[in-house]
């Protein structure tokens, strides 16, 4: 079997309290408790009621700042539905399109599961890994357009057959092709470029 696997991201609609949530949430009345209760409502209570809140949300965001880099952020979705890419058809959740039926096959991969992205707040800053898109242009001017996840950085290396071949019959880009396949020296892509019209002539 030529089959390769990925999950289909979905996602779904959610009211998550996050810690950015938690942290502007208390800031915001702590701050105005500790700095103006004693001139607006001339209440010493409400200005420590304010200290006590500031003291509170600067603990917790130390807290977030250092925890975030060991938690994922929420999934906000599911991975239920499967994308399958074979050398005849690529699979979205059952229905199988033939490779005739498109006019480009173009991807946006950046993601993968744990990957560290820097973030200027306290959510968690470790991927989930969907954040990468499968974009198809149909011959009618269709385009459909998905997410899926990868579990580790290289894994697009698993479909190379399969992109090799989608670039031969004209549906994938060769920049893209080097692109998806990590390769960026200029010998690796010419060698690389080389090879690949080797085996074109060959199949032919």
């Amino acid at each position: 079997m030529d089959e390769v696997e990925f999950k289909i991201f979905t996602p779904v609609k959610t009211r998550r309290i996050t810690p950015n949530v938690i942290v502007f949430a208390l800031l915001l009345p702590s701050f105005t408790f500790a700095f103006l209760s004693e001139k607006i409502f001339e209440s010493e209570f409400l200005e420590d009621l304010g200290l006590n809140g500031l003291f509170i949300t600067g603990s917790l965001m130390v807290y977030y700042t250092f925890t975030k880099n060991f938690k994922r952020e929420p999934l906000n979705g599911n991975l239920i539905k499967k994308l399958i890419f074979s050398s005849d058809w690529i699979s979205i959740d059952g229905e199988k399109h033939s490779l005739n039926t498109f006019k480009k096959i173009d991807f946006t991969v950046y993601d993968y599961f744990d990957k560290w992205e820097y973030r200027r707040d306290f959510n968690p800053v470790r991927s989930n890994g969907t954040g990468n898109k499968l974009i198809l242009t149909l011959l009618d001017g269709e385009i459909i357009e998905l997410n899926f996840q990868l579990m580790h950085e290289n894994q697009m290396k698993r479909l190379e057959k399969h992109l090799k071949h989608y670039h031969s019959i004209g549906r994938l880009h060769f920049l893209k092709l080097i692109d998806l396949l990590g390769i960026d020296d200029y010998e690796d892509i010419q060698e690389f470029k080389k090879k690949l019209q080797q085996q074109t002539t060959e199949a032919q």
